[in-house]
């Protein structure tokens, strides 16, 4: 077998080639090289759009939950302390698991309380 400059030329070439094939562009996902929060509130008023989880990992340390406000669609960061983003990331994490609509857990939840005290006074009025 002979051997001569083509053959290495050729193999450098279609190594190339095949390295390059193999490196196409593919749908890419944004990985935060650092914390996306960097002021965080415990409670947040107002009825929320959308929110997302992130967690913790080599870019942050703690866990991120920004909402989206719906009256002027602002994103705002909760304190992953906080009672409201402990609701969400529960019910997030209980969707994920399940496959569930994210979404249901913005819903308003009723107060139990406000519905008992309603009761006691219409039983009152009705004795009366």
């Amino acid at each position: 077998m002979k051997f001569s400059l083509h053959t290495p030329c050729l193999f450098v070439a279609l190594s190339i080639c095949a390295l390059l094939y193999t490196a196409r562009v593919g749908e890419s996902t944004f990985v935060p090289t650092r914390c996306l929060c960097t002021q965080t509130y415990r409670v947040v008023r107002g009825p929320f759009v959308d929110f997302s989880v992130t967690s913790k990992g080599p870019h942050c340390s703690t866990d991120e939950i920004i909402v989206k406000l719906q009256r002027n669609n602002k994103e705002v960061c909760l304190s992953p302390d906080g009672p409201q983003a402990k609701r969400l990331k529960k019910c997030w994490n209980r969707k994920s698991k399940n496959g569930g609509n994210k979404k249901k857990c913005l819903r308003k939840r009723g107060n139990k309380k406000q519905g008992q005290k309603r009761g006691s006074k219409q039983s009152k009025g009705a004795t009366s």
